[in-house]
């Protein structure tokens, strides 16, 4: 007679690399931010080059946002939601961890209004002096002047890899109600990755907060797939999760970095995945399994089943072990 035992083991895929630890994130999942929101975020960093360990923070989470949560962790995203009063209510009673983190070399990452809330009135204050964050549908010769789901075209300078130094123009992303960076002068300490193509606005930057930096963006690089289908919209140029990894990159390098490339190029119209030097974070997949027959005086102890996935085919990736026991 025989019994079956299964034990998932996670293993590396390159055991020089066994010892790799993934940067962590916070991302933010509450009343300040709208369902499903929070999700994308984090689905965007983990799916990124730098392939992030995300974990929730907010008052209904395990996780509250504190000095302590934020201790050892890279950065802290704040994604979309409702009002931004209303937002900022919600997000008030954590204003002094979150500024105290940036300012100690932190990373703040917002999207839509994440972006809002890193302005002054109300908000983090995270921006440089003589700026704020404002509304896009509000300003004169916006492409969108209403706050309806839509998409937006923005020109994009690439700021990491391998297209740091390239921009392409007018290319489509996803908004609702977006912010736009108002006041943003580019210097050494303040970065423009992109315009809203019809009026110039700035709909994406990196700005230095005391020792951190601080990634804005007004429309939504981050949307997946779901969210065309639901208000069944378009996306001529494909998904841009490109512009979302290079706003990580750049965020997390303080600035873009140096190219001795400057290009400009139209929007691709045939671009349904991200670039092929992102490829490889984009999708989850399987792990592959591993059979061993063992005889059962040979092992001692318990086992547990646990379930494992990749992220693209770095090195993270976690292998499936199914140990057969023989009785």
């Amino acid at each position: 007679m025989q019994s079956f035992i299964f034990l998932l083991l996670t293993v590396t895929s390159a055991q020089v690399m066994e010892k790799r630890q993934r940067p962590q994130a916070i991302v933010y999942r509450g009343p300040a931010a709208s369902k499903g929101l929070p999700e994308s975020v984090a689905y965007l960093l983990q799916s990124s080059p730098r392939n992030f360990e995300v974990r929730y923070a907010g008052p209904n989470e395990d996780l509250s946002i504190s000095a302590e949560t934020l201790r050892g962790v890279s950065l802290y995203a704040q994604p979309g939601g409702p009002d931004l009063d209303e937002a900022w209510d919600e997000l008030e009673p954590y204003a002094t961890p979150i500024r105290d983190f940036v300012a100690g070399g932190g990373r703040y990452l917002g999207f839509c209004l994440g972006a809002y809330l890193a302005g002054h009135s109300p908000g983090l204050n995270l921006v440089p002096k003589n700026t704020d964050v404002g509304s896009e549908i509000e300003q004169n010769d916006a492409q969108i002047s209403d706050d309806k789901d839509s998409i937006i075209q923005i020109d994009w300078t690439y700021s990491s890899g391998e297209r740091a130094g390239q921009t392409i123009n007018n290319t489509w992303i996803y908004f609702q109600e977006g912010a736009v960076m108002e006041g943003f002068k580019p210097d050494n300490t303040t970065f423009i990755l992109g315009r809203y193509s019809k009026n110039g606005d700035v709909a994406a930057s990196v700005s230095q907060y005391g020792k951190g930096w601080v990634g804005l963006t007004g429309p939504h690089p981050e949307a997946d797939q779901t969210w065309f289908d639901e208000y069944d919209l378009n996306h001529p140029d494909g998904l841009r999760y490109d512009i979302g990894y290079d706003l990580i990159e750049t965020t997390m390098n303080g600035g873009p970095q140096k190219s001795n490339t400057s290009q400009t190029q139209g929007a691709s119209t045939t671009q349904d995945q991200p670039p092929a030097q992102y490829t490889s974070y984009a999708k989850p997949t399987p792990c592959p399994s591993r059979h061993i027959r063992i005889a059962s005086n040979d092992v001692q102890g318990s086992f547990s089943e646990q379930r494992h996935s990749c992220i693209g085919s770095n090195t993270s990736c976690a292998h499936a072990l199914s140990v057969s026991l023989d009785q």
